[in-house]
């Protein structure tokens, strides 16, 4: 099954809250990131509302990763 997960990002592994279910998708929230993601924040005060530099938070190494794809 498919879930939008607000606040990840491709290739996070997180745990998170299932906030509406659907047949064949759900919609969930972000409780924790378990890997790939720098531990500080980012310094934007608006980045969790815009989206704009959401890669910010990606190890360099999964920002690699990630545009290899």
């Amino acid at each position: 099954m498919t879930f939008f997960v607000v606040g990840a990002l491709p290739g996070d592994v997180v745990m998170a809250h299932v906030t509406k279910l659907k047949k064949t998708y759900g919609y969930a929230k972000v409780v924790k990131i378990l890997n790939h993601r720098k531990t500080e924040l980012s310094s934007v005060p608006v980045s969790d509302r815009c989206g704009g530099c959401s890669l910010m938070n990606f190890s360099y190494r999964a920002q690699l990763r990630m545009k290899r794809r």
